[in-house]
């Protein structure tokens, strides 16, 4: 008997934060905190742990309360951050020094650094503040 693993990689799970973001938005489904849109920012150049894609653009979405200009500001330092990769590409690194009361866990890219992830104060799937960030092509 052959036992198929799937992995959920950053893009997948960016995949699924676009759809939660969409439901939200269109007020299908749970009460989620609204998401917004940041724009883009350039930092440290990012690697794919897989190879490609690769860039030094960053997107940035805030999430409830919290405001666009500290959520880029975070993000923007956050990238910094190292970020070890794991043999099996599911668990998340956690960060130390995000926004004080904030969880964040990020995803590692090829250079060791934090390429994607997300600061919230609550459940992953439901946070009512925080803001993610992802790199892009």
């Amino acid at each position: 008997m052959t036992t198929r693993v799937r992995i959920i990689t950053p893009v997948a799970s960016m995949v699924v934060v676009a759809a939660i973001s969409a439901s939200a938005a269109s007020g299908a489904g749970a009460a989620f905190a609204p998401r917004k849109p940041c724009g883009k920012f350039s930092g440290p150049a990012w690697t794919y742990l897989a190879g490609a894609p690769s860039g030094s653009s960053y997107t940035v979405t805030a999430i409830g309360p919290f405001t666009c200009k500290s959520a880029t500001s975070w993000a923007n330092k956050l990238v910094n951050d190292a970020a070890t990769s794991h043999a099996n590409k599911i668990n998340p690194n956690v960060l130390k020094n995000g926004p004080s009361g904030y969880r964040c866990d990020a995803e590692s890219s090829k250079q060791g650094r934090a390429f994607a992830g997300e600061c919230s104060d609550g459940p992953a799937l439901n946070p009512s503040s925080g803001f993610s960030w992802a790199g892009v092509p």
